[in-house]
């Protein structure tokens, strides 16, 4: 899980988890995600700036979920270095170790160029760019676009399909 220490990603890491599957945590601060996990994921240190601390983490895996994002004025931690370039990188160790599929939490509304969001460090600009390296790689993907998401049980179920058709749930 990349981003595991961020609100999304904290949660798939806790709910995968508990539904029995492998995670491993991937985040720039170890120490925060060993406070939020404990011992339920073996935790990486990782920077999608730097790429050689991506290798690890990847090798042996059979998929990836990026839930990394962006702060909206935060320079190089900011959503081009991190929804754009970041994903890039992450895409090309994920495209080296051949990783069987890569999920790619990105937002609503990134084909939009005059979206709101858009006003605050071009946020969906650089996640529409990180969806298009994503794209072009060549690997199996899946990219979910949010509209927003809630730390409540939902009540709405529904399909998500691979790039090429492939259930993925239920």
């Amino acid at each position: 899980m990349v981003g595991a220490t961020g609100r999304t990603g904290r949660l798939l890491v806790k709910k995968l988890s508990k539904r029995g599957y492998s995670v491993r945590a991937l985040a720039r601060d170890p120490a925060k995600a060993k406070i939020l996990f404990g011992g339920i994921a073996p935790i990486y240190r990782g920077d999608l700036q730097k790429i050689e601390t991506l290798t690890k983490p990847v090798r042996g895996v059979r998929a990836v979920v990026c839930a990394a994002g962006g702060v909206h004025f935060g320079g190089s931690e900011g959503p081009k270095y991190v929804d754009y370039l970041g994903v890039a990188n992450l895409v090309e160790v994920v495209r080296e170790f051949q990783v069987g599929h890569f999920v790619l939490i990105s937002s609503v509304g990134v084909s939009k160029p005059f979206h709101s969001m858009n006003l605050f460090g071009k946020v969906l600009k650089w996640k529409r760019r990180g969806e298009e390296a994503l794209r072009e790689s060549g690997l199996s993907y899946t990219i979910i676009r949010p509209g927003g998401l809630l730390d409540e049980e939902g009540g709405v179920t529904t399909k998500l399909y691979s790039a090429r058709g492939t259930s993925l749930m239920g």
